[in-house]
């Protein structure tokens, strides 16, 4: 049955494989993904996010992008964007219940090396000027400390299964990071 489904939660340090280490209960850990160009009518990229706190996913959405993105590294850079927010959102909320011990940035992994440069170079350039300027947004929480990107293996993104079709592999792989899988007993 799916009584052993759902959503877990431990107030112990858990494994985030994609970083090889193990983290408090009370650090905020975030999954950002896109396809690119993915939507068959307008050509645009769907962006996908999913944060953890204690080992469990506290909030998580797949959107159709705004503005179509010129390559993969656009289309996972304007991710970062619309999933910064979020980040903004659940930092203050913790904040506001005095959750966080100690504030420190929050780990966004992203699996594109391209999308990381284009955050991590501050101002505008004419690779990046048609990107809205609310997708920079991006770059000054990078810059003030309040999240920092770091490269995830693209097998080990959480994210992934929101943005896209994957195959079933991929899919036994990632979905125990966002749901309790049933237990089975060994008979």
């Amino acid at each position: 049955g799916t009584k052993d489904s759902g959503l877990e939660y431990r107030n112990e340090d858990w494994h985030v494989e994609a970083l090889g280490t193990k983290v408090a209960p009370h650090e905020v850990i975030n999954f950002t993904d896109s396809d690119w160009a993915g939507d068959i009518d307008t050509r645009n990229s769907t962006s996908a996010t999913v944060t953890f706190i204690a080992g469990g996913p506290v909030s998580w959405h797949a959107k159709l992008q705004h503005i179509q993105a010129l390559s993969s590294g656009e289309a996972k850079y304007i991710a970062m964007g619309d999933c910064a927010k979020d980040i903004s959102y659940i930092r203050g909320t913790l904040g506001e219940f005095a959750f966080y011990p100690a504030i420190g940035p929050t780990t966004m992994l992203v699996d594109s090396s391209a999308a990381l440069g284009i955050a991590a170079k501050p101002g505008v350039n004419n690779r990046t000027k048609h990107i809205a300027l609310r997708y920079h947004f991006v770059r000054r929480l990078v810059a003030d400390g309040t999240i920092a990107p770091r490269k995830c293996d693209t097998k080990l993104n959480a994210a992934d299964v929101l943005t896209k079709a994957v195959d079933r592999q991929t899919f036994i792989k990632l979905a125990p990071m966002l749901v309790k899988a049933p237990k089975t007993d060994a008979a």
